[in-house]
């Protein structure tokens, strides 16, 4: 926050009010948001701050905070997709540089924590064969294949952690926007599994497109996901 203020189009007052409302906290989530949907803050925030008079405003922050996220949202859906290249485990956004050293400290902390419960619960759940690891496929053989298999099995662990989900689809059924979003990176991060090698095609690989094909039936009512081959979508 602290990269944006200088030209937020904020008064030394309202900024000051800012960082003291109990928003600013939120404030700073959607940012990192913005950031990891390829959205620059510095350029979007004037613009927000510009489209109505902040004269009058109760809470700044909190006001801030209601456009830029309906602001992301009207933007990711233009672009058809929700991506995972930029959050923790598909659901939490990066750090950004532009964080609050002690802020960023928490939530590298967090995320660590996290990381670690997801990976013991993905091996609990290989090892009790559940549900939850079919999208996977078998274990791949090759390094970036390897890569993808437990970044992805971690994914969903956290994902169904989080949203406490037990049954047997592997993404459960969302019960609000922000779980749709969180099952609509972790369905693309599963259809990102990079192409075997010759020796290794056959295996797994038509077990792999059902499961898939099963995942996006699944999302396909909640989201509309394109970008199934890979990369980041442009605007």
């Amino acid at each position: 926050m602290d990269g944006v203020r200088p030209q937020c189009g904020l008064n030394n007052t309202q900024q000051g009010s800012v960082l003291d409302s109990e928003a600013f906290g939120p404030l700073c989530a959607e940012l990192r948001r913005a950031e990891a949907n390829g959205i620059h803050p510095e350029q979007t925030l004037p613009r927000l701050v510009a489209a109505r008079s902040m004269v009058g405003a109760v809470d700044v922050a909190s006001v801030l905070h209601g456009r830029l996220s309906r602001y992301v949202d009207a933007t990711t859906a233009e672009r058809r997709v929700r991506t995972a290249s930029h959050y923790t485990l598909g659901l939490v956004p990066q750090i950004s540089d532009r964080l609050d050293p002690a802020m960023a400290q928490a939530i590298d902390e967090r995320m660590q924590s996290m990381r670690h419960r997801a990976d013991d619960l993905f091996h609990q759940a290989l090892r009790d064969h559940e549900s939850s690891t079919v999208g996977l496929g078998p274990r791949p053989a090759d390094r970036a294949g390897l890569r993808w298999w437990e970044e992805t099995g971690l994914a969903v662990a956290a994902y169904r952690d989080t949203w406490n989900v037990t049954g047997a689809k592997p993404l459960g059924e969302p019960s609000s926007l922000i779980q749709r979003r969180d099952m609509a990176r972790i369905a693309t991060m599963l259809t990102r599994q990079p192409g075997p090698s010759p020796s290794t095609a056959s295996a797994g690989t038509s077990h792999m497109v059902s499961v898939q094909a099963a995942v996006f039936a699944q999302v396909g009512d909640h989201v509309n996901v394109v970008d199934l081959g890979g990369g980041n979508a442009e605007p």
